[in-house]
């Protein structure tokens, strides 16, 4: 017990992550800052899960439940350390309650947005509970040393609704943003054209606005993949599935129930040809970034951010709200090398050691 107390205590890094459904971007954080950083400077908090074949069993992973004996043993760890890293700000008391009454931690914080804990503000149900955890997030924010986004509309939506004074770093920050090169001779048997909706069981993917607006294809020659394993309620679930059948059939639709592991997931988008994402903020880069490098069509709305990020960097994209009855037609072939170029260029290795040597050098 005594030799775990002193290798928290010897962290430089501490990693608190909100929640992690299937590890997806703990696991391959951790083994990326493995292999190119010093690895035993780092120190990963981890909430509870029950899946425990992803556990990474390290002397400087810790799976915790929020309660009073990890308050304490995580101010104590932070008390020396040099910089807290957060993935995603959690709502819990405990968290809420050290960052208000000890703001020396804020201030060697780094927020790494997630979107969801920064679109809070707009998506929250306005009640008394939520009205007082905005009061709480608005004081840490505003105090945070550093926001990490690639998005530079999302830094500006800090400052404007927490009045967030932190050094923006744009970082894509996971390895799951990396550049995807892969074998995409597959065969087809027929000339179907396979459409993914969304990437999660999320409602902010508007599965089912987006159903309605894709009616006008229940007769083409199509596939449409659902992903839902990932972030979403059951109840929601089985609404998203039923109008899917209802419009497409059974034959047509496919929900995608089952969590894939990373290489299944992106022989899955291999197969892809068109991805349309209807969320109504900033959600899945990760997944359009490996789409556009594996020369796919993205839709999505022109009113977020990564919309934004895209067009800033001329990385091509479709819009949902003025191109969506052109879905079927295939993307020209010097739009997708265009697309394939300049995200193996912006997301590749080489950038993302860089971004993190400036995370936790700065």
């Amino acid at each position: 017990m005594a030799n775990r107390f002193q290798n928290r205590r010897s962290k430089k890094y501490i990693h608190l992550f909100e929640f992690d459904q299937d590890e997806k971007f703990s696991i391959p954080l951790y083994h990326f800052l493995k292999d190119d950083f010093a690895i035993d400077e780092h120190y990963f908090y981890i909430p509870q899960h029950n899946n425990m074949k992803l556990k990474l069993c390290e002397d400087n992973v810790e799976y915790f439940n929020y309660d009073l004996a990890w308050a304490i043993r995580f101010f104590v760890q932070s008390f020396f350390c040099q910089k807290i890293i957060i993935h995603k700000i959690p709502h819990n008391t405990y968290f809420f309650v050290l960052f208000l009454m000890f703001p020396f931690l804020a201030r060697k914080s780094a927020w790494i947005i997630w979107g969801g804990d920064l679109y809070y503000h707009e998506l929250r149900a306005k009640g008394f509970k939520s009205n007082l955890v905005e009061l709480f997030r608005r004081i840490i924010i505003r105090k945070l040393k550093f926001l990490i986004t690639p998005l530079d509309g999302d830094f500006e939506l800090a400052r404007k609704w927490y009045n967030a004074k932190g050094k923006h770093i744009s970082s894509f920050v996971y390895p799951s943003n990396l550049f995807k090169s892969l074998d995409l001779n597959h065969s087809r048997k027929d000339n179907r054209v396979i459409i993914q909706i969304g990437n999660s069981a999320c409602r902010t993917n508007k599965h089912l606005e987006l159903l309605e607006d894709l009616k006008f294809l229940r007769d083409e020659n199509i596939l449409l993949y659902c992903p839902l394993s990932y972030s979403g309620r059951d109840d929601y679930i089985n609404e998203v599935i039923e109008k899917g059948y209802e419009v497409f059939g059974r034959e047509k639709f496919i929900p995608l129930l089952e969590f894939l592991p990373h290489q299944e997931y992106l022989d899955f988008l291999s197969n892809i040809d068109v991805t349309i994402f209807n969320h109504d903020r900033q959600r899945g880069l990760g997944n359009i970034t490996s789409l556009l490098s594996l020369g796919k069509k993205v839709y999505m709305r022109e009113s977020i951010t990564t919309w934004e990020f895209c067009v800033q960097r001329d990385l091509r994209v479709f819009s949902i709200d003025k191109d969506l009855h052109n879905v079927l037609h295939p993307m020209p072939e010097f739009i997708k090398k265009h697309n394939i170029g300049l995200v193996k260029s912006m997301f590749s290795l080489n950038q993302l050691i860089s971004q993190w040597s400036e995370v936790l050098e700065s």
